[in-house]
């Protein structure tokens, strides 16, 4: 007799789509060991429950997820305690072993289909070398067998430890705590190579981190499982007859290399493993993976492939501008200086382990954590854009006369000085004048000043963009810093030469910066505040001393921004803000200059104040008005007003007003368009970020054919600028960006 109908529930349009979130969600809770996450995620749609789980059955029966089983009560000499969580190759439980020894242990009961007796030999194969294995970030494996079923198990060292990611999210770790144990990982991971073994199956989930003796201890587990493992089940298919199926796919598909994807894990070497430490850290820098969960685990073996080898991952640095406000708070809360301080050599290092092919990889997992050690020791890494290793090279040979000058400029300034103050010390013996001695000074800081600056720029213009001149950068700029404090030992009486000196301070505070020598930076910076504040008050404000205040606020503020103390630099943003009103009755004074001085404040204040989408609204608001008010067309002004109108787009969407967002880049769009076509690479560069913006706000919005339209435009753009300036290899990255999002814009469209 057939059941009775049930009442059905009305389904809402999105219901399918709602489903789709909450699996891909479902599989990240299975994959970090959560038994039964579905109903925990349906909690808020508890109708959606039961597609939600018939859905997740079907991906089992594929055997793309674990499926659920019932907690058995003892395991050979091993008596079940509970289900620690749930992988693609089997459950793994706590248990109590009862003899030889008792203690607690972690065991693995191996999924069915695979050919028992092979695992299990394959493992004790090899379990003489694994013996030799003994690391203290590496878990030991102690014993296999097989179950009343039928199924192999392995008995490994309990880690009482989350998995890398939820501890470090769940502890709020800084960037440099993340980056610390991510080298401990690595450096374990290139001990288990040293002897013979690759894992395989390196994730999160398969590095546990324990607190011990109040020190962040990482633990690899799995070690000489997972080729017993791989090796049985593909020796089980050949003697069945049968090929893996066109939709199956062995391993973790989110952490994969493409060789173990075409290979099911067989024909792989070591960089098969670095590849994954890649995608653990791209993970663990951001929140997110590198390609999309849901994709790859619903893909053909045909597209996973294709994903794998052809779709270039977002760099880390920008994907942190589209996460969640949650993965934000576990990183700090500051979503700005934290996408900052990953761009560049983060970003460098992360894509290179993702490097689609093995020999453009990190060598070794060894060679991944110096770089990681490199970069925390604020040393040049050794990963860099492709294209710049000659550019060193070629920028001595081009400018060889000029850059012996520099270094003959540099040492006559230093020659010089010391004659200087040798000369005024004997002026000053000889009762000379001090009128003179004021001038004579001034004169000689003028010329000084201008010599090292002219140094300075150098440094920064030409040798910032070449990690291989790094040292050669530094060691000019602390000349320059020794310089300018060789300068400040001097007393001054005279107002003009006052603020000489502190115009001297800033520059060493921005230096300081620049080397990475932020302590000092604050200290000098915050010093220099004080010197300008003294200054103002000794008599009436006037133009410069009232511009060095602006500068030195403003530079304090950048350096706070630096170390993560937002509060502090939105206060020097305010206070510069108040200095460029205080400017605005003096006689002289050009209006337009100081609105374009006002919009750069106010838009670096709504960056700041990116977690008070209110308060960044109103700064970015008011920074177009300022800027537009100053009615300047020149090239560096339309520059700055494209990618404050960026800015803007950005955090409108983050209020969810995706339409105001993309009238403000539209009308970003036409007032660059209206600039003379042979109007700059900047200009053009600007038009290409605001292009890219539009697209993915009018893709977001349903606009297929705008969003396509700016996509291509920003593609002409980027290619451009990358045949232009082919030492640039952004422009290219920025273009393969481009076209990746295209392609998925045709896949949304079909």
């Amino acid at each position: 007799m057939s059941a009775p109908d049930q009442p059905t529930v009305p389904q809402m349009p999105d219901d399918k789509a709602q489903v789709e979130r909450m699996v891909a969600t479902c599989i990240e809770a299975l994959e970090r060991g959560e038994p039964d996450p579905a109903t925990r995620v349906c909690g808020e749609r508890p109708d959606l429950l039961q597609r939600v789980r018939r859905r997740l059955a079907q991906l089992a029966q594929r055997g793309l997820i674990p499926a659920q089983e019932e907690l058995p009560t003892s395991i050979g000499p091993y008596r079940i305690q509970r289900e620690l969580g749930s992988g693609g190759m089997g459950s793994v439980y706590l248990a109590q072993q009862l003899e030889p020894v008792q203690r607690q242990v972690a065991l693995k009961v191996v999924k069915l289909g695979m050919d028992t007796r092979e695992v299990v030999a394959r493992f004790q194969a090899e379990r003489q070398a694994l013996a030799l294995m003994s690391h203290p970030n590496i878990a030991q494996v102690f014993d296999a067998g097989i179950t009343a079923e039928g199924r192999p198990y392995f008995v490994m060292e309990y880690v009482s430890g989350n998995a890398l990611t939820v501890f470090c999210d769940e502890r709020q770790l800084t960037l440099e705590q993340r980056v610390r144990l991510m080298a401990v990982v690595c450096r374990a991971v290139q001990h288990a190579h040293d002897r013979g073994f690759i894992h395989r199956d390196l994730k999160p989930g398969n590095v546990l981190v324990a607190v011990h003796e109040g020190e962040f201890t990482p633990k690899i587990i799995d070690f000489g499982i997972a080729k017993a493992t791989a090796v049985a089940e593909q020796a089980a298919t050949r003697v069945a007859g049968l090929q893996t199926r066109a939709d199956q796919v062995l391993g973790t598909p989110e952490y994969m290399s493409p060789e173990q994807m075409r290979t099911g894990g067989l024909d792989v070497d070591t960089r098969s493993d670095v590849y994954s430490l890649g995608v653990t850290l791209y993970e663990l820098l951001c929140g997110e993976l590198p390609f999309d969960s849901r994709r790859l685990r619903t893909a053909s073996r045909h597209e996973l492939e294709r994903i794998l080898l052809d779709e270039s991952p977002t760099q880390p640095s920008r994907r942190l501008s589209q996460i969640d406000g949650k993965l934000v708070a576990a990183r700090g809360g500051e979503r700005t200086g934290y996408a900052r301080a990953v761009a560049g050599e983060l970003d460098w290092i992360t894509l290179r382990a993702l490097a689609k092919q093995p020999q453009d990889r990190y060598p070794s997992a060894l060679a991944l954590a110096e770089d990681l050690e490199r970069w925390l020791a604020h040393e040049p890494v050794l990963a860099a854009p492709p294209g710049r290793t000659y550019r060193l090279r070629k920028f001595v040979r081009r400018h060889r006369v000029a850059v012996g000058a520099a270094v003959a400029v540099l040492v006559a300034l230093v020659a010089g000085l010391t004659t200087s103050l040798l000369a005024t010390a004997e002026a000053r013996a000889a009762q000379r004048a001090e009128r003179s001695a004021r001038e004579a000074m001034a004169t000689f800081y003028g010329l000084a000043r201008d010599a090292v600056g002219n140094l300075v720029d150098v440094a920064d213009r030409e040798l910032a963009e070449v990690p291989q001149a790094e040292a050669v950068r530094r060691r000019m700029l602390a000349d320059a810093i020794r310089y300018y404090e060789a300068l400040r030992t001097r007393e001054a009486a005279d107002p003009a030469l006052r603020a000489d000196l502190v115009d001297a301070t800033v520059r060493i505070g921005t230096l300081q910066r620049r080397l990475g020598q932020t302590d000092d930076a604050l200290r000098t910076l915050q010093r220099c505040v004080v010197e300008v504040d003294a200054l103002l008050a000794a008599g009436p404000a006037t133009a410069r001393p009232l511009q060095l205040a602006i500068a030195a606020h403003n530079q304090l503020a950048t350096t706070f921004t630096t170390t993560g103390h937002s509060a502090d630099a939105e206060r020097e943003l305010l206070r510069a803000l108040e200095l460029v009103a205080a400017m605005r009755p003096l006689p002289g004074m050009v209006a337009g200059e100081l609105d374009v001085q006002e919009a750069r404040l106010c838009a670096n204040l709504a960056i700041e104040l990116d977690d008070d989408t209110a308060r960044a609204l109103q700064f970015h608001e008011r920074a177009l008005a300022a800027i537009d008010r100053a009615d300047r067309h020149d090239a560096g002004i339309e520059r700055d007003r494209a990618r404050m109108a960026a800015t803007y787009a950005e955090t409108l969407t983050r209020a969810n007003r995706q339409a105001d967002a993309a009238n403000a880049l539209a009308d970003a769009v036409s007032r660059l368009r209206a600039l003379p076509a042979a109007a700059g690479a900047q200009l053009r560069e600007a038009e290409a970020i605001v292009q890219d913006k539009l697209a993915s706000v009018s893709r977001r919005l349903g606009r297929v054919a705008a969003a396509q339209a700016a996509q291509q435009r920003a593609i002409e753009l980027y290619h451009a600028l990358a045949e232009e300036h082919p030492d640039v290899p952004s422009h290219a990255d920025d273009e393969a960006g481009g076209w990746h999002a295209l392609a998925q814009m045709h896949e949304d469209a079909a």
